[in-house]
């Protein structure tokens, strides 16, 4: 393992040591895919797969600008954090975290600090906007909260979708932090149930949700229901917000109705309101102390994700292509042989005028015509193989998966020294490297089984005694 990939897992062994002892376990295992992957070349020495995974429960939160996201949050923390206001009022991802004073720092802060959502996103952004990734600062900011809400846990409040065409930069930190999140609040503006409105955020947010695996980690909140209920339309908005949900493919999830009661103050509320706050803000903030917990199986996943990656997509997809490499590549070298032999035949028969004259040719000359007949081959077999793989890896993404494996680097480190044998299967692929991913996977299990047994009991071993039938008590 190189330096800087060495240095960055001992510092997350070491925080997590101190926060979350739990997931020690997990690094090794990532650790042990890391070295796997890079005797693949689908990872660089330089990187490891422990900064593609979030270590932190992360809650975000998204929506419209006037959805009331920052209100929220800062009901949520019981304190003033985030700017509020009616119109759009911050344009960057601010992830919020525990510190010992509120303090704001710079983009740079979370580009470079592997421990924290959005870590080396300035490369991501150049992606898509080439030249704004060395100005993270425009879309990202890290702010500090002494607040015991956020010990071993990360917020993070988007800024507000609007109706102006999005930019491609922003948008792929959507994607990011929908990914990397334990839990999404999906934030509706309760006095907004126009259909533009709507289509706004169906186009622009839930169409990106309906089709995910993990959709039932996004709660639908409908917030500020305090003014649309002064006119008793609550059912009303509420329904009007579903059937839009249904028309974009999402019909599981439900709404849950809130209001900021530091923003209510002094106006009158419906004591049914005020039920239905209670109930969902209850419900929600249940949902929120359940990431912690959770947080470790989405850990664990990973490594099933990965090698679900490796398996069923990189390795078909570089042995598919080392198939045609080594088909094209002996065609040529085919093509050369027969020329170079065309051309000696040729050459002799000018020379001596008889073919057949070349092969009584004294010593060393049928040696000296069978080396350079050779080294033709050779050298065009080597640099026209390597020119065909060249070629062909344009049809290789650069990166694939959620773990960003680099098929294309793997397939050229796989053809990079075409002489005799082409090789079959990608480089460091073999039945022992199904054999230590099966391992890591086991030890995963192994893992999961220890997170499991703070939490359940499925055995009869150490569980309490059944309760006896009830005893009379008696009224004297």
């Amino acid at each position: 393992m190189a330096r800087t990939a060495a240095r960055r897992v001992q510092n997350l062994r070491t925080h997590l040591k101190a926060e979350n002892p739990d997931l020690v376990g997990l690094v090794d295992a990532y650790v042990r895919m890391d070295k796997l992957l890079r005797r693949m070349r689908l990872l660089d020495r330089d990187d490891t797969l422990t900064t593609r995974i979030g270590w932190w429960p992360v809650v975000a939160a998204v929506g419209l600008y006037s959805a009331g996201k920052s209100t929220f949050l800062n009901d949520l923390l019981g304190q003033t954090v985030q700017r509020t206001g009616n119109q759009a009022v911050d344009d960057k991802f601010t992830v919020i975290c525990h510190g010992t004073e509120l303090r704001e720092l710079p983009g740079t802060a979370l580009d470079v600090d592997p421990r924290f959502p959005f870590h080396a996103m300035g490369d991501e952004i150049d992606k898509v906007a080439p030249g704004e990734g060395k100005m993270v600062d425009r879309y990202l900011a890290l702010k500090t909260v002494p607040s015991d809400r956020l010990r071993g846990m990360i917020l993070v409040d988007s800024p507000g979708f609007d109706s102006d065409e999005y930019r491609h930069a922003t948008l792929r930190l959507i994607d990011h932090i929908l990914d990397l999140s334990d839990l999404v609040l999906v934030m509706f503006d309760a006095r907004k149930p126009e259909p533009g409105v709507m289509r706004d955020t169906l186009d622009k947010l839930v169409a990106r949700v309906k089709d995910r695996a993990d959709v039932n980690k996004f709660l639908f909140i409908l917030n500020q229901i305090d003014a649309t209920g002064r006119e008793d339309n609550l059912e009303e908005v509420v329904g009007a917000w579903q059937r839009a949900l249904a028309g974009v493919g999402i019909t599981g999830g439900r709404f849950y109705a809130v209001y900021s009661e530091r923003a209510a103050e002094g106006t009158e509320v419906q004591p049914r309101l005020r039920e239905i706050r209670a109930r969902d803000m209850d419900e929600i903030g249940r949902r929120i102390s359940e990431v912690s917990s959770v947080r470790g199986y989405r850990v664990a996943n990973g490594i099933e994700a990965v090698a679900k990656e490796v398996r069923e997509e990189a390795v078909p997809r570089l042995t598919a292509h080392l198939a045609r490499w080594r088909k094209s590549t002996n065609r040529l070298t085919l093509g050369v042989a027969l020329a170079a032999l065309v051309l000696a035949v040729a050459g002799a028969g000018l020379a001596l005028g008889d073919p057949l004259a070349a092969l009584a040719l004294p010593e060393p000359w049928p040696w000296v015509i069978l080396g350079a007949f050779v080294l033709v081959v050779l050298v065009a077999r080597f640099w026209g193989g390597r020119a065909i793989a060249k070629r062909m890896a344009r049809d290789l993404p650069e990166k694939l998966g959620g773990f960003q494996l680099s098929v294309r680097r793997a397939f050229l480190a796989a053809t990079e020294f075409p002489l005799l044998g082409l090789r079959r299967r990608p480089l460091g692929w073999s039945r022992g490297t199904e054999k230590r991913i099966q391992a890591i996977r086991e030890a995963i299990a192994g893992e999961v089984r220890r997170l499991n047994d703070r939490w359940a009991r499925p055995g009869s071993a150490g569980a309490p005694p059944a309760p006896g039938p009830a005893r009379e008590v008696d009224a004297a």
